[in-house]
């Protein structure tokens, strides 16, 4: 299966020998597999950084996010979310890639190293000027949680 979409290239760099790149699991994946670099304990309930061992190369190209998100096999075997169900990485972002990762059970939870914990998502985004102005009363009001009905 192929992709009708623009070649773009992201380059990551790895800190340590052992980090291991993102790649897709199949031709149709849209997420890129990201593996844990150090094995990981999480406390029942608790939340952890877990390192990937890699860092973007240079800036994201224009237009381009890097997402972070859960992997459903990883919730299913071991409770692990993405604490804040997707993760952005900034463009212009130095640091190690790490995961927010929140253990939702009630019993510890260890994670070997190399497994793979979420996925790296890369959607093109539209940055548009955002400036303040006037409330338009035109408008009909509509807002809330659920204005719409369950």
């Amino acid at each position: 299966m192929t992709f009708n979409t623009k070649v773009t290239t992201v380059k990551l760099a790895k800190l340590r020998d052992d980090a291991v790149i993102p790649m897709r699991a199949t031709p149709g994946s849209f997420g890129y597999d990201l593996s844990l670099v150090d094995p990981m304990i999480l406390p029942a309930g608790g939340r952890v950084l877990l390192p990937s061992g890699l860092r973007l190369a240079s800036p994201l190209p224009p237009g381009i996010a890097m997402l972070v998100w859960p992997r459903s096999s990883t919730f299913l075997k071991y409770g692990i979310m993405v604490g804040n169900s997707i993760g952005l990485i900034d463009a212009d972002y130095s640091g190690e890639i790490k995961v927010l990762a929140w253990n939702t059970t009630d019993q510890t939870v260890e994670l070997p190293a190399g497994i793979k914990v979420a996925q790296l998502v890369f959607p093109r985004l539209e940055l548009p000027f955002v400036q303040e102005a006037a409330v338009n009363t035109s408008m009909a009001e509509r807002g809330g949680f659920g204005s719409t009905g369950a």
